[in-house]
């Protein structure tokens, strides 16, 4: 498998990937959601794991072909 946490190098696709994302969202729900453009301020966040905030993604041939993002906490 081809998965890695995300550096910096990757948030153009990363980038890419969460526009796809909402504008595929707002098709399915055109009422509630229309497309959006994610906060590139957070993603940086989340590629340089401030804030307890881990980013992996699923590659091949060197395109990130798909994401995960994840908040760690502990539990009480």
């Amino acid at each position: 498998m081809n998965i890695r946490k995300a550096t910096s190098a990757d948030l153009p696709q990363i980038k890419a990937l969460c526009s796809l994302l909402f504008k595929q969202l707002a098709n399915y729900e055109p009422d509630y959601l229309q497309p959006a453009l994610q906060d590139e301020t957070f993603l940086r966040k989340v590629v340089a794991a401030e804030d307890n905030l881990v980013a992996f993604i699923y590659a091949i041939d060197g395109q990130v072909i798909g994401f995960a993002i994840a908040k760690l906490e502990e539990s009480p």
